[in-house]
């Protein structure tokens, strides 16, 4: 009966040990499992830091361009503020390149209403040495306007860059 007492009790005691190992490894797994989530919820606080930080600079950013929304740009200000600036040279200028931005669908040249350009100005396109066609002004800026070809039927250009003459 000693015998058999011992086996139970040896039994009892390994039953025991088994268990007690399994509530550690189920605890430790758990444990892992809520380190986890902390560094899952961590990276997201910083996301969300981040997110609001950006969208903070976002309405600041449109709160100044709805105080500029209507306001208008004079033009005669602007040349009297850019003649401070730009010297006779400059005004003297009559050939300056053209620039298409086809991904804007935007074409700009870098002469402006300080070199005499107004808004119709016409200005012929060359390509090296060779007459690429027209572009006519749409909006004069300073020292840069933005154009349109002067025949969209004719005046294809193919390239990103040409060298412009005012007429």
């Amino acid at each position: 009966m000693r015998t058999f007492n011992k086996k139970i009790l040896l039994a009892g005691i390994a039953s025991m040990t088994a268990a007690f190992i399994c509530v550690v490894a189920v605890f430790y797994f758990s444990l892992e499992g809520q380190r986890a989530q902390d560094r899952e919820i961590r990276a997201l606080q910083e996301e969300l830091l981040a997110a609001t930080t950006e969208r903070d600079l976002a309405e600041e950013e449109a709160d100044f361009l709805e105080e500029k929304v209507g306001q208008t740009i004079y033009l005669e200000e602007l040349l009297e503020g850019s003649k401070k600036f730009y010297g006779d040279e400059e005004r003297k200028r009559q050939e300056g390149f053209l620039w298409i931005d086809r991904k804007n669908a935007t074409m700009l040249v870098t002469l402006g209403a300080l070199n005499g350009l107004g808004t119709g100005s016409r200005l012929t396109v060359w390509d090296g040495d060779d007459m690429a066609g027209h572009v006519r002004v749409e909006i004069p800026l300073d020292v840069i306007s933005y154009v349109r070809p002067a025949d969209p039927v004719k005046d294809v250009f193919e390239k990103d860059y040409y060298r412009v003459k005012i007429e």
